[in-house]
């Protein structure tokens, strides 16, 4: 134990060491969002502007405070890393919280979870099935080490969870399986999900009225009327690739973040990261057109999501003379 310690300390230490100015600064909300200034963040995240040894960037995130609270390495040098290998995140204290194993970006492999007094919460097995992650979970245990599953991963595991929340989460062979109950202690509502075998069956919401929300889908992102491709014809028809751009032969992609409201509508756009030459004010203008999208659901009601998309700018090889063409594709 001690090795492995003394290891994750040289690797922090090492990545803390190297090129303190060789990298980028984002600074993120409570949501772990992009935002402007240092005043309105509640993380500061670093990314390596070269790679290291491995051929990834390294990634160190703070809170306010400076204290480290997660670091790992991306196969990107964007404000959203796409991890690759460990990543371990800390308490306040400068314990460890969780060393999650990930993929290109996804979880996968083993996870382990810890209570702040150092002992073992939580093991979990991430397997990618049918390109979605799969969870089994092979132990959960108390802050004395007391064991709340059986040795296969089954029984039934009652919490408080970080928002306040009642929770009774049912598991057989390490898989969802049976009635999962949630109350809100906040607003006084009651969740109530069925799973079978790890596939959700049914949930309903209880609101303090008594009035009960009903729903088979567990939740749904936010849609454009008529999906990707309806999407890509709405961009098509409202792009214009700006002039400025096209003389000085910029093209690339510009990240665009939204909220989709409860309604559809798309509120507070802003550019994640752009390309210059008239591009950036160009894909905010046709966002901010958009009609209202079929919006995010979430036990049966309708809640607030943030979105964030690329938006393509390429131009085309002239195939006449004095004949400019440029091309615009979405994701």
């Amino acid at each position: 134990m001690k090795a492995i310690i003394t290891s994750v300390l040289i690797w922090l230490c090492a990545i803390l060491a190297y090129g303190q100015e060789n990298k980028t600064t984002y600074y993120l909300n409570d949501k772990g969002k992009q935002v402007e200034n240092a005043d309105s963040a509640k993380a500061i995240r670093t990314v390596s502007n070269t790679k290291n040894n491995e051929g990834l960037y390294d990634v160190v995130e703070y809170d306010t405070k400076k204290r480290v609270r997660r670091i790992g390495n991306s196969l990107t040098k964007t404000v959203n890393p796409s991890y690759n290998g460990i990543v371990i995140t800390f308490y306040g204290n400068g314990e460890k919280e969780s060393e999650i194993a990930y993929v290109s970006g996804h979880k996968e492999g083993l996870a382990t979870y810890y209570h702040s007094n150092k002992t073992v919460a939580k093991k979990v097995r991430n397997e990618m099935v049918d390109k979605k992650v799969k969870t089994i979970v092979l132990e959960i245990n108390d802050d004395t080490g007391k064991a709340l599953l059986d040795k296969n991963g089954t029984g039934v595991y009652e919490y408080k969870d970080k928002k306040g929340r009642l929770c009774r989460e049912e598991y057989l062979n390490g898989i969802k399986h049976g009635e999962w109950r949630s109350y809100n202690t906040t607003d006084d509502e009651v969740y109530i999900s069925e799973y079978n075998e790890g596939k959700f069956v049914k949930g309903k919401t209880i609101e303090p009225s008594g009035k009960v929300v009903e729903y088979d889908v567990e939740e749904k992102l936010p849609a454009f009327p008529g999906g990707t491709p309806a999407f890509g014809r709405f961009v098509g028809k409202n792009m214009r690739y700006p002039a400025e751009a096209k003389q000085k032969n910029i093209q690339g992609r510009v990240f665009i973040s939204f909220v989709v409201e409860k309604d559809g509508a798309i509120t507070d756009a802003k550019v994640l990261r752009g390309i210059g030459g008239g591009c950036d004010e160009e894909a905010l203008r046709v966002i901010n057109l958009s009609p209202k999208w079929e919006p995010g659901i979430q036990r049966g009601k309708a809640v607030r999501v943030s979105y964030t998309i690329p938006l393509f700018f390429q131009l085309q090889q002239q195939t006449t003379p004095n004949r400019s063409k440029s091309r615009f594709d979405n994701f």
